[in-house]
C-alpha cells in the first residue's frame, strides 16, 4: 500500500512539474486592420514566441526557469473578453493594439481586465503611443508619446526600485539598460504606480511602471519592441532586451510566488515578486471554543505592500497586523514584526517562497499577545 501510495505521490508531483504557466494573447487577426503584427501570433514578435517557448529557456528539467510557458492566442472578436474568459490565464499580454480599429477593445472588455486583474490576476501591457494605450488608461497611465517629437530615447535604464527588481535581476541574468525601436512611449501620469525603468533624454522618461490594482498586478511597457524588434533572432536569450524579456515572464509567471487569497496574504520584497506568504490560525475556548483560519486584509491598494492585517471574528476588528522587512543591507536577513490586539490562541507561518524556508510563532489561548519581532527571520537569498 505505502508503494502504491508513493507512486500516487510521484505522479501528482511529476503531473504538477508538467504544468505550464499560461499566457493569453490577443489573436492578431482581431486588430490587423491598424498596423497588426505586434502580438504573440504577429510577425513583429516571432521572435519573442520562439523565445519563451524554447525549453531550454523554459522548462521543466532543462530550462533557466523550471516551469514551460504556453502561449495561447484568443479574443479574436470584438467583445469576447469576459472576467470568466481571462480566469483562464496566469498572465495576459497586451501588445501593439490600435484604439482605432473597428475591433478596439469595448468598455465592457476594458472593465474585465480591470476586473481580472482586481481580484489577482497579472498583465503585461504595451503602449506605445497616444493612439494604442486603451488598457494603460484603464489602469490609470496614459501613454504621453504622439510619435511624432515626444519618443523616449535610447538607452532605457533600470531606475530606482527596478535596480533590484527580478524584471532586471532576474534568472536570465542582468539588466541594466536595454533599448526600444521607432515609437517609444513614455508615461508622465505615475500616481499610485513604482517607476521601474527610465530614458535617457535630459529630463528623463518613464518607459516602464509597475502598479498593484486590488489583489492583482500590471507591468506598463512605453514599448511594444522591448520585448519584440529589439529582441535578437531566434529562440536563444543572448542580449540585454532578450534578458529582458525572460526576466519579464519569469516574473509575471512565478509559479512560486505567493497566490492570495481570503485567508492568505502576500507580501512584496520587491514590488510585485509576493515573494512571503503569511497565514494564521486561531483557536480559543471562549464563547464555548472557536477555531479557523485569520482573513487576511491585503493593503496593496493604499500602498502597503510590506505587510497586512488579519481578522479572526469580525472584518471591522483586525486582530494582527504583520509585516516582513528587507534587513539584508544590516544583517542579511529578513525581519518579521507583528503586533495583534488579541487574547486568543492563535499560530503564525510565514513562508519564503524563494527558498521554502517557514517562520512560525504561537501565542497561547487566553494570554494578551505581546509584540514579536525577530531580526533573524530569514536568510537573505
Amino acid at each position: 500500500m505505502q508503494r502504491i501510495l508513493g507512486v500516487i505521490v510521484g505522479l501528482l508531483f511529476a503531473s504538477t512539474a508538467a504544468q505550464a504557466a499560461t499566457v493569453g494573447s490577443i489573436a492578431d487577426s482581431r486588430f490587423d486592420d491598424v498596423e497588426g503584427g505586434w502580438t504573440f501570433d504577429g510577425s513583429q514578435m516571432a521572435n519573442a514566441r520562439a523565445k519563451l517557448l524554447n525549453p531550454t529557456n523554459f522548462g521543466p528539467g532543462t530550462g533557466t526557469v523550471q516551469e514551460a510557458i504556453s502561449i495561447v492566442d484568443t479574443f479574436a472578436a470584438k467583445g469576447s473578453v469576459t472576467l470568466a474568459a481571462l480566469r483562464n490565464y496566469d498572465v495576459v499580454f497586451i501588445g501593439y493594439l490600435g484604439d482605432t480599429s473597428a475591433n478596439s477593445f469595448t468598455n465592457a472588455e476594458l472593465q474585465a481586465f480591470s476586473d481580472y486583474v482586481a481580484e489577482g490576476g497579472t498583465m503585461i501591457v504595451t503602449c506605445d503611443f497616444d493612439k494604442f494605450d486603451a488598457v494603460c488608461s484603464k489602469f490609470g497611465h496614459p501613454s504621453a508619446n504622439d510619435c511624432e517629437t515626444l519618443d523616449a530615447v535610447n538607452p532605457m535604464s533600470r531606475f530606482g526600485a527596478g535596480v533590484s527588481h527580478p524584471i532586471f535581476n532576474g534568472p536570465f541574468g542582468t539588466v541594466t539598460s536595454f533599448n526600444g525601436v521607432d515609437c517609444q512611449g513614455f508615461f508622465t501620469a505615475t500616481a499610485g504606480s513604482t517607476i521601474l525603468a527610465r530614458d535617457s533624454s535630459g529630463v528623463p522618461k518613464n518607459v516602464m511602471l509597475y502598479r498593484n490594482h486590488g489583489l492583482g498586478r500590471v507591468i506598463l511597457l512605453g514599448d511594444v519592441d522591448f520585448v519584440a524588434g529589439a529582441l535578437s533572432a531566434g529562440n536563444a536569450i543572448t542580449t540585454a532586451n532578450d534578458r529582458l524579456l525572460g526576466n519579464l515572464f519569469a516574473f509575471a509567471t512565478a509559479a512560486g510566488a505567493c497566490v492570495p487569497s481570503a485567508t492568505v496574504l502576500c507580501v512584496d520584497n520587491a514590488p510585485g515578486d509576493r515573494r512571503f506568504r503569511v497565514e494564521i490560525s486561531f483557536q480559543t475556548v471562549q464563547a464555548g471554543g472557536v477555531s479557523g483560519f485569520g482573513q487576511a486584509i491585503q493593503l496593496n491598494s493604499v500602498g502597503v505592500t510590506s505587510g497586512g492585517v488579519f481578522w479572526f471574528f469580525e472584518q471591522t476588528n483586525p486582530e494582527v497586523l504583520i509585516k516582513v522587512l528587507n534587513g539584508c543591507g544590516i544583517n542579511n536577513r529578513f525581519w518579521v514584526y507583528y503586533s495583534a490586539g488579541t487574547n486568543v490562541g492563535f499560530n503564525v507561518r510565514v513562508t519564503d517562497t524563494t527558498t521554502d524556508s517557514i517562520w512560525t510563532r504561537s501565542n497561547p489561548d487566553l494570554t494578551q499577545a505581546p509584540p514579536v519581532g525577530d531580526v533573524n527571520a530569514f536568510p537573505c537569498i
